[in-house]
């Protein structure tokens, strides 16, 4: 019965030796890293080559487990593909009567969604759905940023409120579909018209925010004028 149920255990279980190399592993634990027992064997892998590459954190995984005490964290793993994910992991030391650490027990549970999941929550609470743009919040959170840098070194900066003229008409006479892909479309544009290192999110339905930080006036004018000239240009949406 108990050899059934780590067998049929939704985690990945894998055994090894006191040197890591692997003596066993469940059915989840192979579906989930693409090795078969066999492969673990042929290749010599150990649980320490199969985990994270981050070599620190192998060494603080040994240190743990060879002082009798179980390791629990996260990290990225590479399956027999090459692709990684991201597992948590707790590996605890089995030790014998005599107090002698003879085998490692690793528990894992693939949580590669789960993190995703979370990127994207982050991704969506501070970005416009529609444009791929920073939002009001993450632009405010930027400009309250540059204005403490602006006043410890008294470097300028420049700020630009854009509003576009008569946007509900362009919903009420082409549809909102037409007017959310032009809105994509002068998004784009603006964001050509700046450097890497500057922001501009969308601010709302019809309205955009520019974040410019170290420059001056004269540069400022002439990032303005290019980006009405690139706004002012026709835009096609459809060829019908």
């Amino acid at each position: 019965l108990q050899a059934a149920a780590l067998e049929s255990a939704a985690n990945g279980i894998m055994i090894t030796d006191t040197n890591g190399k692997i003596l066993w592993a469940n059915h989840s634990f192979v579906q989930m890293t693409g090795y078969s027992i066999e492969e673990f064997n042929a290749q010599s892998l150990s649980l320490f080559d199969h985990g994270s590459k981050d070599q620190n954190l192998v060494r603080e995984i040994r240190e743990s487990i060879k002082s009798n005490r179980a390791w629990n964290g996260e990290m990225v793993n590479v399956r027999n593909d090459g692709t990684e994910y991201v597992v948590d992991m707790t590996i605890t030391p089995v030790s014998n009567q005599k107090g002698e650490i003879t085998h490692y027990v690793a528990i894992s549970q693939d949580i590669s969604e789960r993190i995703e999941a979370k990127k994207q929550l982050e991704y969506l609470a501070t970005h416009d759905s529609l444009t791929r743009l920073p939002n009001r919040l993450l632009f405010s959170d930027r400009l309250s940023h540059a204005l403490t840098i602006a006043k410890r070194t008294g470097q300028q900066g420049a700020v630009f409120f854009i509003d576009l003229d008569d946007f509900k008409s362009v919903n009420d006479v082409f549809s909102h579909i037409v007017g959310d892909e032009l809105l994509i479309l002068l998004a784009k544009r603006i964001r050509d018209c700046l450097r890497e290192s500057d922001t501009v999110a969308r601010i709302g339905g019809d309205e955009f925010a520019i974040l410019i930080e170290d420059t001056d006036q004269f540069n400022a004018d002439l990032v303005a004028q290019k980006v009405i000239k690139s706004l002012s240009q026709p835009a096609k949406i459809k060829d019908d």
